[in-house]
C-alpha cells in the first residue's frame, strides 16, 4: 500500500492543488447564471492569495489580455449594443486569463501532480462504470456522473441525456480525453509506463476520436523528443503497436474505430473541420485584421450579408461551431490569433520537455474549441507550473555544483 501511495504521490495532494484537478468536470455546473468555470477560478484566486504569493505575470497572456479587453470594449460600445450574453462572456474570459496570473505561483507542483494522478483514477473508474453499463445493455443508465454536494441539475441540461458512449463525470468523451492528456503527459514524463500504458487504454475505450489520435500523437512525440535510453524507446514502440493492434481487431474497441472510420470518411461534412475555412473565404479583408465586429461569429453571420452563401453546417441548437485556431482568425483577427499563437510559442521556446503535450495542444486547436474557457485556463496554468518546476530543479542543481 505504501508503494501505491508513493508510486501515484497520494501522500502530496493539497487543497488549491485538488480543486484545481477537479476544475475541468466543476465547469460543467452552474448556480443559476453564475458558472463554476468563473466561480471555482475566483475561489483558487482567494485561496492563493492567502497564501500571500508573488503574482507572475506571463507576459504572452497579459498582451493577449490586453488586446482582448480592447477589442471585447469597443465591440460592446459601438457594436454589440452590450448584450447580456455578450457582457457574461467578457467577464467569464476576462477572469479566465487574469487568474492565471495569480494561480500558477500558488501551486504547489508535487501536490498538483499527485493530485491529477487522484482526479485521473476517479475519471478512469467513472469510465469504466460506464463501459461495464453499455456492454451490459443498459444504454438508459447511461449519462455524465455528478459529484455529490454540488448544484443538482435541471432535467433539461447535460446530465440528464441519454449518451451511448462512455463520458465518466465529464459532459462528453471528448473533454474526458482533454483532461486525461494531462495524467498521460505526466506518467509519461515519470517513467510510470504501465500507467501511461492504463491511460490510453481507457482513452480508447472512451471512443473519443480525439482522444485516440491525441494519445497516440503524445506517444509519438515523447518518444522522439525526450532524452530516453534505448529500452525505454524499444519497451514505448512495441507496447504502442500492441495497442494498436488490439484496438483494430478487439471487439472492445469496435464502437470507437467505428466513429473514427465515419469521421474520416466524412471531413468534408464534419463542421468540426469545415465550418472555419468555409466561413473565412466570404470575411470582408478588412474585418479580418482586427476580428468581426460582433458579440461572436453567430451574431456575424446573422447581419453579414456576404457569409449566407458559406457553406455552414449548424449544431443541434442551431449554432455555428468553430474549431480554436478559426474562431481565434474570425473573431480576432490576424493580430488576435498572432497573440494567441504567441503563446504556445513561447512555451515552445521555453522548455523543450513540455513539447509532447504542447503539440497536442496545437493539433486541437484544429479539432476542439476551448479558447478563453475553462478548459484553457487549466491547460496554461498546468504547463506553466510544469515549465516552472523543471526551471526550479536546474536552479537547485547548479547550486550544488561546486565551481
Amino acid at each position: 500500500m505504501k508503494k501505491i501511495i508513493q508510486y501515484f504521490h497520494l501522500n502530496e495532494i493539497g487543497g488549491l492543488e485538488l480543486l484545481f484537478a477537479f476544475y475541468i468536470i466543476l465547469t460543467g455546473y452552474s448556480y443559476g447564471p453564475v458558472s463554476f468555470t468563473w466561480l471555482v477560478l475566483l475561489i483558487m484566486d482567494i485561496w492563493a492569495i492567502k497564501r500571500k504569493v508573488v503574482f507572475s505575470y506571463f507576459k504572452p497572456i497579459l498582451y493577449l489580455l490586453l488586446f482582448y479587453l480592447i477589442h471585447e470594449l469597443i465591440v460592446l460600445a459601438f457594436y454589440s449594443g452590450f448584450a447580456s450574453y455578450h457582457i457574461n462572456r467578457v467577464f467569464s474570459s476576462l477572469i479566465v486569463l487574469s487568474s492565471v496570473f495569480i494561480i500558477v505561483p500558488a501551486l504547489d507542483y508535487k501536490k498538483m501532480v499527485g493530485s491529477l494522478y487522484v482526479v485521473a483514477i476517479i475519471s478512469m473508474a467513472g469510465l469504466l462504470y460506464h463501459y461495464l453499463l453499455l456492454a451490459s445493455g443498459r444504454f438508459s443508465d447511461i449519462h455524465p456522473l455528478t459529484l455529490p454536494f454540488l448544484p443538482e441539475m435541471s432535467t433539461e441540461s447535460r446530465s440528464f441525456e441519454i449518451i451511448l458512449r462512455p463520458t465518466s463525470f465529464y459532459w462528453e468523451p471528448a473533454v474526458y480525453a482533454t483532461f486525461m492528456m494531462v495524467p498521460l503527459f505526466l506518467a509519461l514524463w515519470e517513467k510510470k509506463y504501465l500507467f501511461a500504458g492504463l491511460i490510453l487504454i481507457f482513452n480508447l475505450l472512451s471512443t473519443s476520436t480525439n482522444g485516440i489520435v491525441l494519445s497516440f500523437l503524445m506517444v509519438v512525440v515523447f518518444v522522439f523528443t525526450q532524452k530516453l535510453g534505448v529500452w525505454s524507446r524499444i519497451l514505448i514502440v512495441v507496447s504502442s503497436i500492441f495497442i494498436v493492434s488490439f484496438l483494430l481487431t478487439s471487439d472492445i474497441f469496435e464502437q470507437g474505430v467505428q466513429k473514427m472510420e465515419i469521421e474520416s470518411a466524412d471531413v468534408e461534412g464534419s463542421i468540426r473541420l469545415s465550418n472555419g475555412p468555409n466561413l473565412i473565404k466570404r470575411i470582408p479583408a478588412s474585418d479580418l485584421i482586427f476580428g468581426i465586429p460582433a458579440a461572436n461569429i453567430d451574431d456575424y453571420y446573422r447581419v453579414t450579408s456576404s457569409m449566407h452563401s458559406a457553406s455552414i453546417g449548424f449544431t443541434d441548437k442551431d449554432t455555428i461551431y468553430v474549431t480554436d485556431f478559426w474562431m481565434v482568425l474570425i473573431k480576432y483577427g490576424i493580430i488576435g490569433l498572432f497573440l494567441y499563437l504567441s503563446v504556445f510559442y513561447s512555451f515552445l521556446k521555453r522548455q523543450r520537455l513540455i513539447w509532447p503535450y504542447l503539440l497536442v495542444l496545437l493539433v486541437a486547436m484544429f479539432t476542439q474549441s476551448v479558447f478563453l474557457g475553462g478548459t484553457y485556463a487549466f491547460q496554461i496554468i498546468f504547463m506553466l507550473v510544469f515549465c516552472r518546476n523543471i526551471e526550479s530543479q536546474r536552479i537547485r542543481q547548479l547550486g550544488n555544483v561546486k565551481i
